[in-house]
């Protein structure tokens, strides 16, 4: 199921790690999703997800569904959120195809779906922060404590900066805060996160067409935390 009255736009179109195959980038990235649903997985297997809610919201493509369903219970549901909706069309075939029936997809504005607070168990941010950071200028802080429950976890990937170069310069003071570490761990502090697990996965200053506006050789982190939601 798709809900277009969450559309944000038909034409974000997304990379495909090999159609668009760079040697010097690809396989790192995809190294990194490796390392990533590898983490997400090792928790998951060792959590009871008998009626659980699991809300995932990614940036471009890939998500962790595929390697999350195995641990789903017939009573689980999986929202899988994003702004690109010609990625969701293609997975809701996929899915239809092999017959799932407990993922709900939504195209749009992950901060508008029409879902109670404190209800869902887990989160996972595959850098769909990062890129609602890059449309809003807004942490998602807020939005992940106010729908998660007490002690449910949340596990977000993203990318941020050491220190600023160009293009964390052409940024006002304030909207550079949300892309240095110790502000995004000081958000979810702050909206009664506490830290769990964290790591840093890679750095890289090359990444060809995956990220734009990025000058060569300004070196960019990309790492994990795992939080736990306190109240």
């Amino acid at each position: 199921m798709l809900l277009e009255d969450f559309l944000y736009q038909k034409n974000d179109i997304y990379i495909n790690l090999e159609n668009d195959y760079d040697p010097k980038i690809t396989p790192v990235i995809s190294n990194i999703v490796e390392k990533t649903n590898s983490w997400v997985k090792t928790t998951i297997s060792k959590e009871k997800t008998e009626d659980k809610i699991f809300m995932e919201i990614i940036f471009k493509q890939k998500n962790t569904f595929s390697i999350l369903k195995k641990y789903l219970k017939s009573n689980s549901k999986y929202f899988l959120c994003s702004f690109n909706y010609e990625y969701l069309c293609e997975l809701k075939n996929e899915l239809e195809n092999s017959g799932e029936e407990n993922v709900l997809l939504i195209a749009g504005d992950y901060t508008k779906i029409p879902l109670k607070n404190n209800v869902v168990d887990y989160i996972i941010d595959l850098m769909g922060s990062n890129y609602y950071y890059s449309l809003k200028r807004q942490s998602l802080a807020d939005f992940f404590s106010n729908k998660i429950k007490k002690d449910g976890l949340l596990f977000t990937f993203f990318l941020h900066y050491e220190k600023a170069g160009k293009f964390l310069k052409s940024y006002s003071v304030n909207e550079r805060e949300l892309y240095i570490y110790e502000n995004i761990l000081e958000r979810l502090k702050n909206n009664n996160f506490e830290k769990i697990e964290a790591q840093k996965l890679e750095e890289l200053s090359y990444w060809g067409k995956y990220i734009k506006g990025v000058s060569e050789g300004e070196v960019i982190t990309l790492s994990t935390l795992l939080m736990k939601k306190k109240v």
